[in-house]
């Protein structure tokens, strides 16, 4: 319900998508106006209150404040898998049997 929610609530905010080949049709952000106009007025928001316990918050935050002890890398590794990525019956995506 909730998927479906958030799925039918963007294409609701993006409106029609522009034909192809008319990148001028959208101007680049206005979709993403849209949809934080639609948080911002919070028509769209749940009734249902949704509170965060006081220890989670505080854990959370804490969590949060201690991300600053570490400095920012100047890239990440890779932690991609050199396999090749498989589908359920174990073939490799993009082959067929």
């Amino acid at each position: 319900m909730v998927a479906g929610s958030v799925q039918a609530q963007s294409a609701a905010a993006a409106g029609d998508a522009p034909p192809a080949g008319n990148a001028a049709a959208l101007p680049v952000g206005a979709a993403t106006q849209r949809l934080l106009a639609l948080q911002r007025e919070g028509g769209l928001a749940s009734a249902t209150p949704r509170p965060i316990a006081g220890e989670v918050a505080h854990r959370s935050y804490e969590r949060y404040l201690g991300s600053f002890n570490h400095p920012i890398p100047e890239k990440f590794g890779s932690s991609v898998s050199a396999r090749p990525a498989t589908g359920s019956g174990g073939t490799p995506l993009g082959t067929t049997r």
